[in-house]
Order: structure tokens, then sequence, then C-alpha cells
């Protein structure tokens, strides 16, 4: 049998379709339906039952988040539904009442940890975001930060923590030399700049509970469900302690290609504002953070090496990256 790590991505796809039909044994319905959603860092899928109801089911790459830490982002998503009416994502227990599931498949090297979410009615903005739609985005997220400005974690509460060097790629699940491999000569001086740019601002920025707390880490459009008049967020697999600004960051760097992007900004950050204040240093911090956040994505798609799409699109991802953090940095 060919190695994951080697396979195309439809074999990919198949053998953890597989492994997802394992998981979904240990839920109290029979399957109607199982179709693929995205098979990026995680691979989702959509469920369907035999009575029409719609899931969404995760299963996540091994060596970024483990039981625990996967146990505690439920805790934390439990916790917003129940004590606010904010949209986040419900989780669906097993059987015996569980949240998580760790289960293999042939072909798949390791068992991976599974959790099945309601899916809920709604549309993400690939083209059309309107600044209107944005500011709620903002206002959604400053309730979110205001929520958790306010939360006490239990000793058992396990996440990631934002810092330098896992803002920026080094973690262990992603190969460094892979990226630095594909770094033309000018590119190391670029490397080093983004990365003292951010270290200054994230310690310039400090842990003060105003400015530091448990973030969503990955608030950009495509995980922002607007439905009619509300608007919720999804995938907090990224979720941990980190500075708001961080979140901030996301969610502009998200948009920054957008014809519109001073009105989509100005919107977000004034639904931001009807909710709770931002730093002074807001313009040069959000800056860096962006500059952070682009860099990472690039170490991690230069660094996943068993992703079959990263394995041919790492040099040419790599190379625009870093073109336009240089412009970033002279301006």
């Amino acid at each position: 049998m060919i190695l994951f790590t080697h396979c195309t991505y439809r074999t990919q796809i198949a053998r953890l379709r597989k492994l997802a039909q394992n998981a979904l044994t240990h839920y109290a319905f029979e399957i109607a339906s199982l179709k693929l959603i995205a098979h990026w860092n995680n691979t989702t899928f959509d469920v369907c039952d035999l009575k029409g109801e719609r899931y969404v089911l995760r299963v996540s790459r091994p060596g970024f988040q483990d039981v625990s830490q996967v146990q505690s982002e439920i805790a934390w998503l439990k916790l917003i539904d129940r004590e606010t009416n904010l949209c986040v994502p419900q989780v669906v227990e097993t059987k015996v009442g569980d949240g998580v599931v760790l289960v293999g498949a042939d072909g798949v090297p390791e068992d991976r940890v599974c959790v099945l979410f309601r899916r809920r009615p709604g549309f993400f903005f690939t083209r059309g975001l309107q600044p209107h739609h944005y500011e709620k985005a903002g206002r959604l997220m400053g309730c979110l930060h205001q929520f958790a400005q306010s939360f006490v974690a239990p000793l058992n509460f396990t996440r990631k923590m934002w810092t330098v060097e896992t803002a920026l790629g080094c973690v262990t699940a992603v190969d460094q030399t892979a990226f630095k491999a594909l770094l033309r000569p000018r590119d190391e001086a670029i490397y080093r700049a983004v990365w003292d740019w951010y270290a200054e601002v994230w310690h310039t920025l400090g842990l003060h509970a105003d400015v530091y707390g448990t973030i969503h880490g990955d608030f950009h459009p495509k995980n922002i469900l607007f439905m009619g008049e509300g608007v919720g967020a999804i995938d907090f697999d990224e979720c941990g302690w980190g500075h708001y600004l961080h979140d901030v960051a996301v969610a502009l760097m998200g948009i920054r290609k957008d014809k519109r992007y001073g009105e989509l900004r100005d919107a977000f950050l004034s639904g931001y504002r009807d909710v709770r204040d931002l730093p002074e240093v807001l313009d040069g911090a959000l800056n860096a953070l962006m500059a952070g956040r682009l860099l990472g994505l690039a170490v991690w798609t230069a660094g996943v090496t068993d992703h079959p799409w990263n394995r041919v699109h790492a040099p040419r991802v790599v190379a625009e990256t870093m073109d336009e953090l240089n412009g970033m940095i002279k301006r």
C-alpha cells in the first residue's frame, strides 16, 4: 500500500472517507450521505442522516491538536453557547456522551481526532462582501473577546498559545527545513525582518487581560457564517491564548485583496468598537500581525509536506508571500 504522504489528493480523500465512516458509527443515527467539504489542514465532511438532519464531521490532522486540546475547544464552545446568544458551532455527542472520537482506518498512518457539529443554515461570502456585512462580523468578534475577558480557565483547559514562534509557523508538525529550502537569497532578510517586527509588537502589546485572552485564531471570511440578519463564527480549531488583535489582523488579512478593502476595514473596526475598545497602537500593530500571519501560512504550506496541493504549489506560494511581505516592510 502506498504511504499516505505519497498519495494523490483523491486517494487521501478515499482513505479519510473510510475513517469518517468509522467515526460516524459512534453516533446514534444512520447515514444517508457523506460528502467532502474540504481537505486542507483538517478534513471536513458534510453528513446527512436519514431524517434529513445535517452535520459537519471534522477529522483533525495529527500533530496539531490532541484529544485533550480538542476537548478544551469543545468546553469553550459549550460555555459560549450556554452563557451568550452568540452563534458558534454546536457539538453532537456520541452514543455514550463523548464529544470526541479517536478512530483510524487502513492506509491512514495515525488515529485521527474527530468531532461532529450540527450544520447551521447560512452562507459564506466568496465575493460581494459589503461593509455592513463586515461590520456585523466585527461586532461578533468584539462580543467574543468581551466574553473571553471574563473567562477563568479551569485547570484542565489545554489550548495552544499564539506566541511569536507558533504564529510564525514554528510548531512540531510543520517542517521548517522544507520552508527554508524554498527561500531565495533575498528572502532571508525579509524573513528576519518580519520575525523581528512581529516579535516587537507581540512584546509591546503585553499580556494584560484587556489585550490578551482566549481568541478564535482563524477568523476570516470563510469562517464567518451569515444567516439572514445574523452572523456566526465556525471552525474554532485554532482557538487558544493570544492577543485579541491577532483575531482582528486575521479578519483584515482575509480581505486585503478586496477592491473595497478600506471600507471593509473601517466597517469591521467600527463594529468591533461598538462592543469594546482597541489599543492605541492599532495601525502599526495590525500591520505587523498581518505580516506575521502571512508568513505563518507560507511556512505551513511549505512545511506540511504530506498534502498533495502543498507539494505542488508551495514554491509559488512562498515566493509570492515573500514578495508581498517585502512590500509591506517597505511601506
